[in-house]
């Protein structure tokens, strides 16, 4: 296997997997289903998205440590907000998992915390 930006070479390929989506899971492929009615804009979308152009506004805080009870009980060592306007589009998912990569590169653990009381 080898990955590939999506380009027109790949245009009845990806209208096929669209297909396979609607006919078996659907609600996991709407997220790709803008492809099918501007295959061009959606490809150049992906594009811009992987160099980092017109990424909507979102943000990941790493706390590595947790100093007060409210963090050690609820908010923990990693938080996020994904606007209200691009909620439901899998942002809060890929921010979470960003974040937790880091406090994995940084070895945060539940160590880092205080004790719950």
């Amino acid at each position: 296997m080898i990955v590939v930006s999506l380009n027109q070479t790949h245009r009845d390929a990806f209208k096929r997997m669209l297909d396979d989506y609607e006919a078996h899971d659907p609600i996991n492929g709407e997220w790709n289903a803008k492809g099918r009615d501007d295959f061009e804009a959606y490809a150049q979308s992906l594009e811009n998205d992987e160099k980092g152009i017109n990424l909507p506004v979102g943000i990941v805080r790493i706390r590595h440590n947790i100093d007060t009870p409210f963090l050690t009980n609820e908010g923990g060592h990693i938080g996020y907000d994904v606007p209200p306007s691009q909620r439901g589009k899998r942002y809060g998912i890929a921010s979470l998992n960003a974040g937790l990569q880091v406090a994995k590169e940084l070895q945060i653990t539940k160590s880092s915390s205080l004790p719950t009381t």
